[in-house]
């Protein structure tokens, strides 16, 4: 899923083994955000539709819409097990999408891991999507988020996503944040992909 538009892609050769790689690199629209999500029943409401208890929300950062082209309602989440065991309703995941009108709703906890490193998982129900394995267009708008609340992980400007994980297609993204903590001014997102199919498109 990608904002509408241009969206200037860059891809770099890579060798993993006997695999050929393709690094893709891409830059992502102007960075915008909402007011950070307030009041207990539109708190609850999340928490029910992604199926995890009020108190494993995360205590410093705010639920919030952040866009880089699409809308996403980033969920931190207090740890990564929280994450792991969430366990979504598809209809009121729909609604929450809806009351907010986000594309995606984006749970996000601390890598195991440590250092540099995020996990998350996404649902764009509206999309069709329940659940996606790797994110770009949300990766983009979680490192707005955490530059504007000066939580950029590791304190670097570059960091990862672990993505997918609980569906059996593991993946990660770096995030690239340019500009200063507390005010971003762009974002780049990057992983490695291998050629699954093709096609064309005659309109």
């Amino acid at each position: 899923m990608v904002a509408g538009g241009s969206v200037p892609v860059a891809t770099h050769p890579e060798r993993l083994g006997r695999e050929r790689l393709e690094r893709v690199r891409m830059a992502q629209g102007h960075p915008a955000s909402d007011r950070p999500v307030e009041g207990e029943e539109a708190l609850d409401r999340i928490c029910a539709a992604v199926g995890i208890a009020r108190s494993a929300l995360g205590p410093r950062l705010p639920v919030q819409v952040v866009s880089t082209g699409n809308r996403t309602l980033v969920v931190p989440l207090e740890t990564a097990l929280v994450l792991e065991e969430a366990s979504p309703d598809p209809r009121r995941l729909l609604a929450v999408e809806r009351e907010h009108e986000a594309l995606i709703v984006y749970l996000v906890a601390p890598s195991p891991a440590g250092g540099a490193r995020l996990r998350a998982r996404a649902f764009c129900t509206g999309a069709g999507v329940p659940e996606d394995p790797a994110t770009g267009s949300a990766a983009g708008p979680l490192g707005i988020y955490l530059a504007l609340h000066k939580a950029l992980p590791g304190g670097s400007r570059e960091f990862v996503i672990e993505q997918g994980g609980e569906m059996g297609r593991p993946s990660e993204i770096t995030v690239e944040v340019e500009g200063a903590e507390g005010a971003p001014s762009a974002v780049r997102v990057s992983g490695s992909a291998v050629k699954m199919m093709e096609g064309v498109v005659e309109v």
